[in-house]
């Protein structure tokens, strides 16, 4: 069971069509995923969205996520 979930991603534009890969900025998504892993209690599950990322971008996120959350009882679940 997943429990409560938050979603993070994809990155968007402000009319909502997903930022191309050239202009993607993935450091402020690492920032919310690991605030939301650390500090927040209210998710069970953290799930990232990877849509559109090249893959560079993908394992950068999840190499960060990964080592930057503690441990714990919330689940990250990678979208691609």
């Amino acid at each position: 069971m997943l429990g409560r979930i938050e979603l993070k991603g994809p990155l968007v534009d402000k009319n909502g069509k997903i930022i191309s890969q050239a202009l993607m900025d993935i450091t402020g998504l690492i920032k919310a995923a690991l605030k939301e892993l650390n500090q927040q209690s209210a998710a069970n599950t953290v799930v990232i969205d990877l849509l559109g990322m090249n893959v560079t971008q993908r394992s950068q996120v999840k190499t960060d996520v990964t080592a930057g959350a503690k441990p714990g009882r919330t689940r990250v679940i990678f979208l691609e």
